[in-house]
């Protein structure tokens, strides 16, 4: 696979798996880049994680706690203030879209709704397709954000 598509890939979806992570627990810069090392495909370094943590906490998304360390320099801890859940909530809900779409383009066996010509089977495999697809969307959610409030982030 060539790299740079990759790259842009993850960079697309690092601000939502960043603020998905931070959402768990208060955390600090060097354990976001330990738990995107755990997700396979997600591997980033600090130069990637500190910069968007700074910008994160700027744009007021994130807050800030600072704490001495016992070793080395002070430790910054991250949280979600109320716009970074909004945020967390506003971009899961895009990714499951994209997700969801990307999908559909992929499946070539899928039954195109308009080749129907009984209205009340179309409506009959709309409900099904859409509770099936709704199923699907949870399920990828909880394995990449798997500690994350799927109902807090559908619930305005």
């Amino acid at each position: 696979m060539d790299s740079t598509w990759l790259s842009q890939m993850r960079k697309g979806v690092l601000e939502l798996c960043v603020l998905a992570i931070v959402d768990r627990e208060e955390t600090y810069g060097y354990a976001v880049v330990e738990q995107m090392g755990k997700t396979p495909g997600m591997e980033v370094t600090e130069s990637t994680i500190y910069p968007l943590l700074a910008r994160l906490s700027k744009d007021g998304l994130l807050k800030l706690r600072i704490e001495k360390s016992t070793s080395g320099p002070p430790r910054r801890y991250y949280s979600l203030s109320s716009n970074g859940k909004k945020r967390l909530r506003e971009l899961s809900n895009t990714w499951a879209t994209i997700v969801g779409s990307v999908s559909q383009l992929l499946a070539p066996q899928t039954v195109l709704v308009s080749t129907r010509t009984n209205q009340s089977d179309a409506l009959r495999f709309n409900f099904v397709r859409s509770v099936i697809w709704h199923n699907v969307q949870f399920i990828v959610c909880k394995f990449f954000f798997p500690s994350t409030n799927l109902e807090r982030l559908t619930s305005n």
